[in-house]
């Protein structure tokens, strides 16, 4: 160890060397001199003297670029208008599914029922907690491949989430969490 901290500042030692001009240096040397930035300062105050034609000229050498402007999209939005169906006895299209009742109220759209957010534990003990953060108590320990099912996801690392084995409910960093396959 203590020869690979000697060869480190070694190395650094004739890198700082090389970088500060190594063999070629010539102490007194001067720097290339640097462009001046009062040559792009506008004057501050302009003498009563000087006429409307001096002040133009200035601000026309002194104009920025103009910049192109942006091409804009050309964008249409489009909302479908609800269809008006024909007032006649629905018909069935298979026997197993029935049509919708035609009424002058609006359409009912069946509630789609959504599948539980379903996840697998990867780490081999994790805490899982009373809130979102390590600040909160512990309120269970996970092992690794216990499943639970996500109840909220405010995505700033922490998930809300049920013990699909015990039903307790607590909150767990989503590092330790990937979806379950079934």
């Amino acid at each position: 160890m203590t020869r690979f901290i000697l060869l480190t500042f070694g190395f650094l030692g004739w890198a700082w060397y090389e970088m500060s001009g190594g063999a070629g240096f010539e102490a007194g040397t001067p720097l290339e001199p640097v462009a001046s930035l009062e040559e792009d300062r506008l004057p501050e105050v302009a003498r009563a003297e000087t006429g409307a034609a001096d002040l133009t000229s200035v601000a026309q050498t002194r104009a920025k670029p103009a910049i192109a402007p942006v091409p804009k999209l050309d964008i249409t939005l489009v909302a479908a208008k609800p269809v008006e169906l024909p007032s006649a006895a629905p018909v069935r299209a298979v026997d197993v599914a029935a049509a919708p009742v035609v009424s002058d109220a609006a359409p009912v759209v069946p509630a789609l029922e959504s599948l539980p957010d379903l996840r697998l534990v990867t780490g081999s003990r994790v805490n899982m907690r009373n809130g979102p953060g390590t600040g909160f108590s512990v309120v269970s320990r996970l092992v690794r491949g216990d499943k639970v099912e996500v109840l909220a996801d405010p995505g700033q690392g922490w998930v809300k989430l049920k013990v699909v084995e015990t039903n307790r409910i607590g909150w767990m960093s989503d590092d330790f969490l990937r979806v379950a396959v079934n």
